[in-house]
């Protein structure tokens, strides 16, 4: 069963998942702080959420790759399905998103106990996992 909720006012009780998944979701998201507090809201004392996205790196080298393949390998396979405008944002997306240390504070202030961001890919993705 799917359900439509806005993620910024959850339609779950306190306390209701086991786990909360986010996949290229909270860098879209107006309001990243509130994001956070509602995701650790809805989950059990004890559980973990996992947000997957692209990093931010701090590596000029992991910076120009990403960039690259945005421009010459996302974007044009995306144009190739009429979706170009949905992936062209990607690039200043990223460049607004949070740094891992960033993602790490955002976690904690919402009340998280324990938060690790993880690189992925060579740097090109990250994953934060954050302790209730």
């Amino acid at each position: 069963m799917w359900i439509e909720g806005d993620a910024l006012d959850l339609p779950f009780t306190d306390c209701y998942f086991d786990a909360v998944t986010v996949g290229y979701g909270l860098r879209n998201v107006v309001d990243k702080p509130k994001a956070m507090r509602e995701i650790f809201r809805v989950l059990k004392p004890g559980s973990r959420a996992s947000i997957l996205d692209f990093n931010k790196s701090s590596s000029l080298f992991t910076t120009s790759l990403q960039s690259w393949m945005i421009d010459n390998v996302v974007v044009p396979l995306a144009s190739g399905y009429g979706l170009t405008e949905e992936y062209k944002y990607l690039k200043s997306s990223i460049l607004h998103y949070l740094t891992e240390k960033e993602l790490e504070e955002l976690a904690k202030e919402a009340g998280f106990s324990a938060a690790k961001h993880y690189e992925l890919g060579g740097g090109l993705m990250g994953d934060l996992v954050a302790t209730r």
